[in-house]
């Protein structure tokens, strides 16, 4: 949970950006494989 917190925080680095942006990209395709 505080990893969550962490990254969807006010204040964000590129490298958070980046963690939070392949989070969000392995999650959508894990519920569009899922959805097959």
């Amino acid at each position: 949970m505080r990893l969550l917190r962490h990254l969807t925080g006010l204040h964000r680095t590129r490298a958070t950006n980046r963690m939070l942006g392949l989070l969000l990209a392995f999650n959508a395709g894990a519920v569009n494989a899922g959805g097959f």
